[in-house]
């Protein structure tokens, strides 16, 4: 687990000082350049800026998301709620101890935020 840890760090961090995955431009050349442009175009951290008034507008955002969420999910979400925050756009973001499956016990919590979030004018 570490080790996979590790290995999407080390990408994360090629990625931010590169632009593009070494992978990408190895295995698709220019192709895989295009590809990964439209990925990034779609990412929500990166569409945040773009849409922060609509995001402020928002009655209620609730983000969570396990700590040992298989497909790194708790990396996505701590990284939006970074953004959001840098954005000045309130939020919830609640990391726990699970993985991606099994969370239904989280249901009543998340179904409490929808509640808050009819409730408020």
């Amino acid at each position: 687990m570490l080790d996979s840890v590790l290995r999407r760090l080390a990408r994360d961090q090629w990625v931010r000082l590169h632009g593009t995955p070494r992978v990408t431009v190895l295995v698709g050349g220019e192709r895989g350049r295009e590809i990964w442009q439209r990925w990034l175009a779609l990412d929500p951290v990166r569409m945040a800026e773009h849409h922060a008034d609509a995001l402020r507008s928002m009655r209620r955002i609730y983000l969570d998301a396990g700590r040992q969420d298989e497909f790194f999910l708790d990396l996505g979400a701590q990284a939006f709620s970074d953004e959001l925050t840098r954005l000045d756009v309130p939020h919830t973001l609640e990391l726990f101890d699970g993985k991606h499956g099994g969370i239904s016990y989280r249901y009543p919590g998340a179904i409490r935020q929808l509640i808050l979030s009819l409730r408020e004018p």
